[in-house]
């Protein structure tokens, strides 16, 4: 699973991953489209100033 961030970076989501996140939290098994459109389209994004991003 991935999704495009703000940034143009590929974020990966591995399958053992996902079932590690689920385990800790149930309520959000139904909702990894959700979780992957939040990365495409956040709310809100904040830059750190000291430590720039560098691909």
């Amino acid at each position: 699973m991935d999704a495009r961030a703000l940034n143009g970076t590929k974020v990966f989501l591995t399958e053992e991953r996902w079932k590690h996140i689920v385990l800790r939290h149930p309520e959000l098994e139904n909702k990894l489209s959700l979780i992957l459109d939040t990365v495409t389209n956040p709310d809100e994004v904040y830059i750190d100033l000291q430590e720039p991003f560098t691909p």
